[in-house]
């Protein structure tokens, strides 16, 4: 530990390696260390959490307190990771993995926090300056979340506990595996979790394409626990891969796993041979 001239807080450094420690033994999942570094953000009930879950020796880990006469009393973390491990935030069901994240805390909880591909490096041991040299390098497929048995990637993480929503931006890409060895994937332009109202929604030409239905919606809310996605569009479409039936409404509700399709709200109505409800896939 080494106390910056120019901060009243510590910096921690580490060096980049990984203890002669080969992949094979590593496990992602689980912290290397007994007690990672983390740091909390409260809103009300809710916790959002970044943790650095790779070893004390790897990666680095800067903690900048406020400067004196700091009229927000702010706090500044950064935390830079490994693969495999890299940092994670959980964010209510959410749990997003990247290697950089940045949080700006303030006294009494209100904070900010961003999460991109990148590399930082740590001041010289001469430098005023405690923050280190943070060179982000956001592009898809390089933030990973998971919702239960969805994964999924995006290019990079903003969130403001000013209004408690969190922004994943796209192009996103998921995946979820379902009954009878089949598999959901689909895509859209960004994710949003609503905080607060614990609700998750893909946003921006959402697309569901399964072995039997492709499904169409401007916005989608998604629930990995319930097996549910609510499909809202003017209208959202989910039509059989073999042009049996067409389901339109302003909101569908389709069960992640069997692929059953209802709807729960339509102006147009219901096209095809069904009058509410898709068949299952079989």
């Amino acid at each position: 530990m080494k106390q910056s001239g120019a901060r009243v807080g510590h910096i921690a450094r580490a060096l980049l390696v990984l203890c002669g420690a080969t992949l094979a033994q590593l496990d992602p999942e689980t912290p290397a260390t007994p007690f990672p570094p983390e740091v909390i953000l409260e809103r009300g009930d809710k916790v959002i959490r970044a943790v650095k879950y790779g070893p004390d020796e790897a990666g680095l880990v800067t903690y900048c307190a406020p400067l004196d006469g700091d009229k927000d009393r702010i706090t500044r973390f950064v935390y830079y990771d490994l693969a495999p491990y890299q940092v994670h935030v959980f964010i209510d069901k959410n749990i997003i993995r990247a290697p950089v994240v940045f949080v700006r805390k303030k006294d009494g909880g209100d904070g900010e926090l961003e999460a991109y591909n990148g590399v930082a490096t740590a001041q010289p041991e001469d430098a005023e300056a405690c923050l280190p040299i943070i060179k982000a390098d956001p592009k898809p497929g390089t933030v990973f979340v998971e919702q239960g048995k969805t994964k999924l990637t995006g290019s990079r993480l903003d969130y403001t506990e000013a209004t408690g929503i969190a922004v994943i931006a796209g192009p996103i890409v998921f995946e979820r595996p379902q009954d009878k060895g089949d598999t959901l994937r689909g895509s859209s332009q960004k994710i949003t979790v609503d905080v607060d109202n614990e609700k998750t929604f893909l946003e921006g030409t959402v697309t569901l394409e399964s072995k039997c239905r492709v499904s169409s919606a401007d916005k989608v809310e998604y629930d990995d626990k319930k097996n549910l996605a609510i499909l809202f569009g003017n209208p959202a479409v989910s039509a059989s891969r073999d042009g049996k039936d067409t389901i339109k409404g302003q909101r569908l509700e389709y069960n992640l796993n069997s692929n059953d399709v209802v709807v729960s709200a339509s102006e147009d109505g219901v096209t095809g041979q069904f009058d509410d409800e898709a068949p299952p896939c079989r």
